[in-house]
């Protein structure tokens, strides 16, 4: 078994199951969340249908990943990461073969309830198990942050990749683009390399856990009982947040390539830019995870979502004739605080103990915000014709999710430490 003078002469592992959360996030939620913006306005028009209507099979997909959130976590606890992550991609790939066929609405519908299942199970959720499960909570943040790091990076490659499919072969090209990439990488790669625990590897000591004569208090290991937090004030804190500024993120990410259209830009400078603001924030998500761990969670929480709040004033303004850049600055920062976050965060409200569980549930409460994100874009879009109104509204519940997040560290430390943490 390796202990920690060990690990300074061997590799550790945890950091290919970095580099394999960096590699789930830079293909499959890249595909999931933002190649999707792409299609809006080609299925649309081809199948005469508005934007809220269409829209609505995101939010059944975020539905069914909200309830599949729930319970993944004990089913990859069970079951091993390898195997739940395999099959969810094999049920993707079948998924999106059928979509490329779709001749109706509601077949969209049918298909994206799957969608959302699978994708619980393939993506965010066991991302952060992994880094959970590897690194201890002093470089927690960092790592997240560099597994993260895959959304930006992978949006520069693959939303510029998915407009030249979509122009040339169609939105039901695209869609077998998408099975093909899970069939031929996504499956061999998780199978193959995953890895559930470090004692697996022979490990006792992961990287970032406190040693002998720190004066912090560990985390690692311990924390509140899953069952113990629907009574704790901090938790329902950090909910209201997380459903909010998942509904931030889900409305922006679902609705910008067809509002930068409607703002007179064409297809392909539309989709350049969107994927410059992914893109960009590979930078944004390494300094926030930086942040936390230099300035503490708490200051973290309440910071970084203002940043987004920035961003969609930044959008509103361009509708005036306002710089592009106005919008890259700002959301550099904003756009990572959704996913870099949540996580850092559950970790510091409740440890490590039961972090899988809770992870889930957190997770699941996000996907309420992707239901109801990307619909009310939608509906102001149809009602107004623009999308203004709904920047302006994201703007002011982005400004009150730091308040929730920061509140969420401070309050029920009585109550944690009667549960044995704090």
């Amino acid at each position: 078994m390796a202990n920690q003078s060990e690990l300074k002469s061997k590799f550790y592992y945890g950091y290919v199951m970095a580099l394999l959360g960096f590699l789930v996030i830079f293909i499959a939620l890249v595909l999931k969340n933002n190649v999707s913006s792409l299609l809006v306005v080609p299925i649309t028009k081809e199948l005469g249908v508005t934007r809220t209507a269409y829209t609505f099979s995101l939010s059944i997909m975020a539905i069914t990943m909200m309830c599949g959130c729930f319970f993944m976590g004990r089913i990859i606890k069970r079951f091993k990461l390898k195997n739940v992550m395999a099959v969810c991609f094999v049920v993707l790939a079948v998924s999106y073969v059928f979509f490329s066929r779709v001749t109706a609405l509601w077949q969209i519908y049918v298909i994206s309830a799957f969608l959302g299942i699978a994708y619980a199970g393939a993506t965010t959720l066991p991302v952060n198990i992994m880094i959970n499960n590897w690194f201890g909570p002093k470089i927690k943040g960092t790592m997240q942050s560099v597994a993260s790091l895959g959304s930006g990076v992978g949006a520069i490659i693959w939303v510029n990749i998915f407009q030249y499919i979509v122009s040339h072969y169609g939105w039901r090209g695209a869609q077998l683009s998408i099975a093909a990439v899970f069939l031929v990488i996504m499956i061999p790669l998780v199978y193959f390399v995953a890895v559930d625990y470090p004692e697996e590897k022979g490990y006792t000591h992961r990287p970032g856990d406190p040693v002998e004569g720190d004066a912090d208090v560990s985390v690692a290991k311990r924390g509140i009982d899953f069952k113990k937090i629907w009574g704790m004030k901090r938790f329902w804190m950090q909910s209201v947040g997380q459903v909010l500024i998942v509904a931030c993120s889900a409305g922006v990410y679902s609705q910008i390539v067809p509002y930068f259209t409607d703002l007179g830009m064409k297809p392909a400078a539309a989709a350049a830019l969107y994927s410059a603001a992914m893109g960009s924030l590979m930078f944004g998500k390494l300094i926030i995870g930086f942040i936390a761990d230099l300035i503490k969670v708490p200051r973290a929480s309440l910071v970084s979502p203002l940043f987004f709040s920035l961003a969609f004033i930044s959008l509103y303004l361009m509708a005036s004739g306002a710089p592009s850049w106005m919008f890259l600055a700002t959301f550099i920062f904003g756009g990572s605080v959704s996913t870099i976050l949540p996580p850092i965060l559950t970790a510091k409200n409740y440890g490590d103990k039961d972090f899988g569980s809770i992870m889930g549930v957190i997770t699941m409460e996000g996907n309420i915000g992707q239901i109801i994100g990307p619909l009310l874009a939608a509906f102001v879009f149809d009602t107004t014709g623009s999308y203004k109104i709904a920047w302006v509204i994201y703007a002011f519940i982005a400004a009150i999710v730091g308040v929730f997040w920061y509140i969420s560290t401070k309050v029920s430390k009585k109550h944690a430490a009667e549960l044995g943490y704090e």
